[in-house]
Formats: structure tokens, sequence, C-alpha cells
């Protein structure tokens, strides 16, 4: 191989993989933003509202 088909050859190499690293990365910041409250449609808060509910449950069945 010349010089040139190992110049473009990296470069392609170098492209594919930073084309993995970026969406990679935009995956792992759309998942990591369901597990911070953000006012009501995250996975976080409606784990909070399950929770919630479930204590208002326990309390009434413990009084009587």
């Amino acid at each position: 191989m010349s010089p040139t088909e190992w110049a473009a050859f990296i470069g392609c190499v170098i492209a594919i993989i930073s084309a993995v690293y970026s969406a990679m990365r935009i995956m792992i910041k759309s998942i990591l933003r369901e597990f911070s409250p953000n006012g009501g449609a995250s996975l976080k808060d409606q784990v909070n509202r399950i929770e919630a509910r479930l204590d208002l449950l326990l309390a009434e069945i413990l009084k009587k």
C-alpha cells in the first residue's frame, strides 16, 4: 500500500471511531436524563410518585 492509501485508511478508521463515540455519547446522555427529576416526565419522577402512593396505602392499611 502506498502512503496515500494508508492515510485514507487511517482517516476512515478515525472517522468511524469518532462516529461511534458521538453516537454512544448521545445515547448515554439521553439515558442519564431519565434518572434525574424534571417535573413529571422522567423515570425518576414516576418512581417517586409510585413510592408516595405506596406509602399512603401502607399508612391506610396500618391504621385499620
